[in-house]
This record gives C-alpha cells, sequence and structure tokens, in this order.
C-alpha cells in the first residue's frame, strides 16, 4: 500500500500521545501491510497498547516473539517482565528484571527496569531490597557518558542527603545530568 508510511506514522503518533486504544487499531490495521523492522514494530506496539490498556496476558503474549529474536529485545523484554508483574508472577519479574539489567546495561530500558523493581520492593515493604535497586540505578546514571562514552559527570542524591525535612513527597532520586 502507498499510505502504509503515513498509515505508520500516524499510528506512532497515537501511540505517542498515550491513545493506546486508537493506536492499537491503527496498528492492527497495518499488521498485514509491513514487513522487516516496520513489522516487528507494528507487532510490539501492539503489545504495548495492551500493557497500556491493561491486558497484561495479551501483552505478556504479544511481546513473546520478540524477547530473543528482535531489534528491540531490550524493549520486548521490559514489557514482558512488566506484564508478568501486573499478572502477580513476583518471582519471575525479579529474576527477569535482573537478566535484563545483565544483558542490556547501557540500555534505557534496564534503567526504567530498575527504576520500577525500587518501587516494586517499596511497595513490598522491602526497604533493603528497594535500597539496593535504587543503588544500581544510581551507579548506571552515574556512568552515563558522552557520545564517545566518557563520563558526563552526573551527580545523583538521594532527597535525604540534601534536606534534612520535606514539604510534601519527595523525589526519590535527584539528578543533576553533567554535575550541572
Amino acid at each position: 500500500r502507498p499510505d502504509t508510511k503515513a498509515d505508520l506514522t500516524r499510528a506512532q503518533a497515537l501511540f505517542v500521545g498515550r491513545r493506546f486504544e486508537d493506536a492499537r487499531g491503527a496498528f492492527v490495521a497495518l499488521q498485514g501491510a509491513t514487513e522487516g523492522d516496520d513489522r516487528e514494530l507494528v507487532g510490539l506496539r501492539i503489545a504495548e497498547c495492551d500493557f497500556n490498556l491493561k491486558r497484561y496476558a495479551a501483552a505478556r503474549d504479544g511481546v513473546q516473539p520478540y524477547l530473543d529474536r528482535a531489534s528491540r529485545k531490550a524493549e520486548a523484554r521490559f514489557f514482558y517482565l512488566s506484564a508478568l508483574r501486573e499478572l502477580h508472577d513476583e518471582d519471575r519479574y525479579v529474576s527477569l528484571t535482573a537478566s535484563l539489567v545483565s544483558d542490556f546495561p547501557d540500555s534505557s530500558w534496564s534503567e526504567e527496569a530498575l527504576n520500577n523493581l525500587g518501587t516494586y520492593y517499596i511497595f513490598q515493604n522491602d526497604d533493603e531490597a528497594a535500597k539496593k535497586a535504587q543503588s544500581e540505578l544510581i551507579a548506571k546514571l552515574e556512568a552515563l557518558g558522552d557520545e564517545q562514552g566518557r563520563p558526563i559527570g552526573t551527580r545523583v542524591f538521594r532527597p535525604q542527603e540534601l534536606y534534612h525535612e520535606v514539604n510534601g513527597v519527595a523525589p526519590d532520586l535527584i539528578c543533576y545530568f553533567g554535575n550541572l
């Protein structure tokens, strides 16, 4: 179809705009019209729409084809383990989060997974595990580099390290990227 690229751009815009029901419909309509990387993107976005629409079993099943052989493996694995968390498969969620962080240490998906794991532990009232996950995330953020991989001097603090008193709810972390 000559309009496939335009339709894909529209579907992506709906997805980025968080209009997941509309985006899902647009991606489903593109399933048979795309190939290669675009086909992978379409399949993955359908599963991600399902996740954001709280259809966790469909999301888990939808990302499965992309877990091992896709160019977006880290993204697929992130949504797979996130769906497992929402389906209350906590043991697999925790172990697969560790695997994602280990296999894709430089990926923003592993940073997000660590952040979510820390939050998960907070809700589980496991302060030690939450602190460990947060420390891993801090190390990853402080190691961020420039285009040549040189550290940019990012500093990360826990709010209690900077402030004795907090009004309202404190953020999990305070980051100064490039120590700005």
